[in-house]
């Protein structure tokens, strides 16, 4: 199975047993979607008889893009759509409609919630071919693009490509290419699109890439300031913990706690329940929300110091990586957290797995606050793995994370 190297070994996040098991899976069933031919006894005759394939699959009427999106989420209400408010998801519709002319829906890797900020968000949406075609325009249209996106201070072009990018053969043209340039010309300063390309279908064209359910692990970033005051200039992507002759913070116990916190494990301590209030619908999402499968597995969680660091009372940058398959709910936040009130002495880090087995979210103290996360990144997978019918649905009834 091919796996995107989007940075970083991959052993560590899914072994080896895993992702054999998870290749052999998908390409049974793209076997399958593809109608591959498979002997079957024929009971009348006694004999084997080779199934014919079916007919081929209709060609899609759209064509899907995937890309990679950084966004600032200091000002935006999370990433999901949402009416009435500005959302990275709803500033990402409103160019592609203006770019495509026609409405375009957009599927994200991860649901971050309001004022958390990615650097390597995944999505991919799916355009009709006639918009598609239509859009590519001539010379003129190319050139006014790159005339508004460098006017409001655009990616440098060696910072909009990656080397180290996965790409589809042939995939990857000018028309791709012009599209990215034109898309983050309609886009606000803090939001960029890059690495846009074509996602992978199947040679029959009955399953597609999807960034739902290729994806295959993240990383989250969470930034620490331990200090007495913050510094004023780093705190929109740093969250400031408070330290004071009094109050000093203990990172080696942040340690020790964070160790029990890697592994698979169930996570209804760490999770809010995403839905507030008495209406009907809001009943109905915290029933399916505790019907939830809250299991989840944090490959690894490192806690990692960046600059000066003095005993706590000083302090210092720190941040904390957290690679994981999933996440709930403000999990990623809850964690945090807690990890500040152990580094703070209020908690004492082997009480970490009593807390876990609690499955009791008010236990805890307070989630972190949302702008010291970000979204690094994501790993994924090449193969097609859905048909494009059961992948729209399932992507319709999705469900947020941090």
């Amino acid at each position: 199975m091919a796996v995107a190297p989007m940075g970083g070994s991959l052993r560590a996040l899914a072994p080896a047993r895993r992702l054999a098991t998870v290749a052999a899976r998908r390409a049974t069933g793209a076997a399958r979607a593809c109608g591959a031919t498979a002997s079957r006894p024929d009971a009348r005759a006694g004999t084997a008889r080779l199934l014919a394939p079916p007919a081929p699959a209709a060609a899609p009427a759209t064509v899907r893009y995937r890309a990679l999106v950084a966004y600032d989420g200091s000002s935006f209400a999370g990433w999901q759509l949402q009416p009435h408010v500005d959302t990275v998801q709803g500033r990402l519709e409103a160019a592609l409609a203006v770019r495509f002319q026609t409405a375009v829906r957009v599927a994200g890797t991860s649901r971050t919630d309001a004022g958390v900020h990615a650097r390597g968000q995944l999505i991919h949406f799916d355009v009709p071919l006639p918009a598609a075609r239509e859009s590519e325009g001539g010379a003129d249209a190319r050139e006014a693009a790159a005339e508004a996106f460098a006017g409001r201070g655009g990616l440098a072009g060696a910072d909009a490509r990656s080397a180290s990018s996965p790409r589809v053969p042939g995939a990857l043209g000018k028309p791709a290419e012009q599209h990215e340039w034109a898309l983050n010309a309609l886009l606000p300063r803090t939001v960029r699109l890059r690495q846009l390309e074509l996602a992978p279908t199947s040679a029959c064209g009955a399953l597609r890439w999807s960034c739902m359910h290729n994806a295959l692990a993240k990383l989250y970033v969470y930034r620490w300031a331990i200090c007495p005051q913050h510094d004023p200039l780093d705190c929109t992507q740093r969250a400031h913990v408070r330290t004071s002759e009094r109050s000093r913070f203990d990172l080696e116990a942040v340690r020790r706690a964070a160790s029990h916190l890697e592994g698979t494990h169930d996570w209804r301590s760490f999770t809010n329940l995403p839905f507030s209030g008495a209406s009907e619908a809001a009943r109905a999402g915290r029933a399916q929300h505790a019907a939830r499968d809250h299991t989840r597995t944090v490959r690894a969680l490192r806690v990692v110091e960046e600059g000066v660091w003095s005993g706590g009372l000083m302090g210092g940058s720190v941040r904390l990586e957290f690679e994981l398959d999933g996440a709930l709910y403000k999990m990623v936040r809850n964690i945090v957290g807690t990890l500040a009130a152990v580094g703070l002495g209020r908690i004492g880090p082997d009480e970490i797995p009593k807390i876990l087995a609690a499955h009791d979210r008010s236990r805890l103290p307070a989630p972190a606050p949302a702008h010291g996360l970000t979204l690094e990144r994501v790993w994924w997978s090449e193969e097609p793995t859905e048909a494009p019918l059961a992948l729209a649905e399932a992507e319709a009834d999705g469900s947020r994370d941090e």
